[in-house]
């Protein structure tokens, strides 16, 4: 681990405390969504192969939330 080193940072990203990201990724493309504003329901979507952000562009009106329990 003491060869790693930062390839990319991607900036004005607004602000998230709580980490909100979602990582994709086969064998042909891997993408890192994450929001594009702290107002209003927007994604951003990173090519993390290229290193760059894609024309993807997502509003988002509403969510719905599964609960999902495990039991022993």
């Amino acid at each position: 681990m003491r060869d790693m080193k930062v390839l990319h940072t991607i900036r004005d990203v607004p602000s998230n405390r709580e980490g909100l990201c979602a990582l994709s990724s086969n064998n042909d493309n891997s993408y890192l969504a994450y929001p594009g504003s702290s107002i209003t329901g927007e994604v951003q979507v990173f090519d993390t192969l290229n290193l760059v952000r894609t024309n993807f562009y997502f509003e988002i009106e509403f969510f719905v939330f599964i609960e999902t329990r495990y039991y022993d």
